[in-house]
C-alpha cells in the first residue's frame, strides 16, 4: 500500500487579541496558491487513492479540499482526530494497518507537524521518536508491504517550493 503524508499549506497567524484560535486558522492565499501548484506536481506522482483522511483542522481540510480537486478525486474526504497535531502516531499507524489489512492501494493524510514528521519517522524506522519532519506543503510517499512490521520504504519526499517548479 502506497501512504502518502501531507502537510497543510501556509496557514494565518494567530490573532493577538484571541478572535481566532489555532483550531480555525485557515490557509493564507498565498498558501492556497503555492499549495494548488505543488498538487499539480503531487497528482502526477501519487496513484489515486482509495482514501482520503484530514485532520479536521481548517488549514488541513482546505489543503484537502484542494488535493481532492486537483487530482479530481470522487471520494468522501473523511476527517480524523488521529491526524491533529497533538495526537500520537501511533494511533494513526493503526488506522493504516487496518487500511493494508483490508488490501487498499493507497490511502492519503492530510496533517500537521508534529504529527506527520513522527508518523513518517515511525512508517520507516518504527520508532516515533525519529521524527523526519514535513514543511508547509509537504509531500511524503512511504511504500507498506506487511501490516505485521508497519515499516515501509520511502518512495518520494517533496517539498512544496520543488513541487511547484517541476509542473
Amino acid at each position: 500500500m502506497l501512504v502518502y503524508l501531507v502537510r497543510h499549506g501556509i496557514a494565518a497567524d494567530l490573532a493577538p487579541d484571541g478572535a481566532l484560535t489555532d483550531a480555525d486558522r485557515p490557509l493564507t492565499d498565498l498558501g492556497i496558491e503555492r499549495f494548488r501548484k505543488a498538487s499539480e506536481t503531487y497528482a502526477r506522482l501519487m496513484v489515486r487513492p482509495d482514501r482520503i483522511i484530514s485532520s479536521p483542522l481548517v488549514r488541513a481540510r482546505q489543503t484537502a479540499e484542494i488535493l481532492v480537486d486537483v487530482l479530481d478525486w470522487d471520494g468522501e474526504l473523511e476527517f480524523s482526530e488521529d491526524l491533529v497535531y497533538s495526537a500520537t502516531p501511533t494511533r494513526a499507524a493503526t488506522m493504516l494497518q487496518g487500511e493494508l489489512l483490508n488490501d487498499a492501494d493507497s490511502v492519503a493524510l492530510v496533517g500537521h507537524e508534529p504529527h506527520l514528521g513522527s508518523l513518517l519517522g515511525l512508517l520507516l524506522n518504527g520508532v516515533d521518536r525519529a521524527p523526519v519532519p514535513l514543511s508547509k506543503g509537504m509531500c511524503a510517499s512511504v511504500e507498506l508491504k506487511e501490516p505485521q512490521s508497519m515499516v515501509g520504504k520511502l518512495r518520494f519526499a517533496l517539498s512544496q517550493k520543488i513541487a511547484r517548479k517541476m509542473v
